[in-house]
């Protein structure tokens, strides 16, 4: 898992559901710093990452994984 593709694939995931990083943060309980320092340089902790992907309705492998599949 490389940082940079995770924060690549969490602003990706953001926009595909019509968000801002304000109105993200605001569903997943975070800061907008958060969000924009998630999305340029660091990975969430697993607690936090969870509330993202809820807050996109995504799966949370669907930000960890590159080729989109599910991982067992």
């Amino acid at each position: 898992m490389i940082p940079h593709q995770v924060c690549k694939r969490i602003k990706a995931a953001r926009k595909a559901a019509g968000l801002t990083q304000v109105e993200l943060a605001h569903k997943a309980k975070l800061n907008q710093s958060d969000i924009f320092n998630y999305e340029t340089r660091l990975i969430p902790p697993l607690v936090k990452l969870e509330r993202i992907a809820k807050a996109m309705k995504v799966e949370v492998n669907d930000l960890l994984n590159s080729d989109g599949k599910k991982r067992r």
